[in-house]
């Protein structure tokens, strides 16, 4: 699948907070939009929040139906995490509450 229209969005400044990236996606999908991207790289700007650009996706993939992910529960001593592959070496772990994904961290698989 070729992406032929997308959004690109900075964690700098108002997309520091993953909420408003939660945000933006849903209303990119609900406009059939194809792509939704995120800076891939942390910037400092003097007096400006920053978000790490892993863990602004992983809020985002966590917010996904189960059925849109490749969502999986962990065992042996992460029971009680789930996981969601990013491709076939990385996954997004973390911990799933009412209130929404914590403990959130990247895992190299391999």
């Amino acid at each position: 699948m070729q992406v032929r229209y997308g959004i690109s969005i900075s964690t700098p400044g108002g997309y520091a907070e993953p909420g408003r990236v939660v945000e933006a996606a849903t209303a990119a999908e609900e406009a059939w939009w194809e792509g939704l991207f995120v800076w891939d790289h942390l910037a400092y700007v003097w007096d400006v929040p920053s978000a790490e650009p892993w863990v602004v996706v992983g809020v985002r993939a966590a917010m996904l139906d189960d059925s849109e992910r490749r969502l999986e529960k962990l065992s042996g001593d992460r029971t009680g995490k789930h996981s969601i592959r990013i491709n076939k070496q990385w996954r997004i772990c973390f911990r799933r509450t009412d209130a929404g994904p914590e403990d959130v961290w990247i895992v190299d698989h391999h």
